[in-house]
């Protein structure tokens, strides 16, 4: 992965946002999801609570240009993901999706392995994706190293002010007084905001026939069923 760049999708409950982090995910050529709530299917590969045969599957596909896994953890504790982030770190080159990083971090604490894909990551080609309905309980260091942001509709005052503080009162306003189904992006590094769908599902480098606006239906359902061919 050339790129591998950390990105935030939030938002209230039922405005769209896991539809889009599911379409940036099955865009991705090599990906492995916390499925919190189990919502990110069918992949090639799924694991209900079986940490080993996760790792399995990791392994097996590991120089292979194709790999899409998700985890249904069991429990959902803390003590489950920091074991799921233990085994992301050992495989490279991929897109971790992370559902409901409220569940698993506080506003003062991110969990140390979590940490480690988080400030790490992009060293071995790990991007990330995280998700989340509330900002005001998701771990400002997280939250302080996201490179983009894709807000949908929030209304929660703690919510809007964790934004404000982290990407500012304009795009703040912008976001809290969208519709439900829009969305609104924004680069932390030029202040720049966006709505080019193209241009989130390239962040990881999403191979252009899959992220070109317009493409041929043919072509790119082709394009998918070769990848479906590789992960057999």
């Amino acid at each position: 992965m050339s790129q591998a760049p950390v990105v935030a999708c939030f938002g209230r409950r039922g405005v769209g946002k896991t539809f889009l982090a599911r379409k940036i995910a099955q865009h991705q050529a090599r990906l492995l999801v916390w499925d919190y709530m189990a919502e990110y299917g069918p992949l090639a590969f799924r694991s209900e609570g079986n940490l080993d045969a996760l790792a399995e599957y990791l392994h097996s596909m590991r120089g292979q240009q194709f790999a899409a896994a998700r985890y249904i953890p069991r429990e959902g504790t803390v003590e489950e993901f920091e074991q799921f982030c233990a085994l992301a770190f050992r495989f490279g080159n991929y897109l971790l999706v992370v559902e409901e990083a409220a569940a698993v971090t506080q506003a003062g604490y991110l969990p140390p392995k979590f940490g480690r894909v988080v400030r790490q990551g992009r060293h071995r080609g790990i991007g990330l994706l995280w998700c989340s309905q509330r900002l005001n309980e998701v771990s400002r260091t997280l939250t302080a190293l996201t490179d983009y942001w894709c807000g949908f509709n929030i209304a929660e005052p703690a919510d809007m002010l964790s934004l404000v503080q982290r990407c500012g009162q304009d795009y703040t306003e912008q976001v809290a007084g969208l519709p439900r189904f829009e969305w609104r992006g924004f680069e932390v590094d030029t202040r720049e905001t966006f709505t080019d769908e193209a241009r989130l599902l390239a962040l990881w480098g999403a191979p252009t026939v899959w992220r070109t606006p317009g493409a041929p239906a043919n072509v790119a359902k082709a394009a998918v069923n070769s990848r479906k061919e590789s992960q057999r």
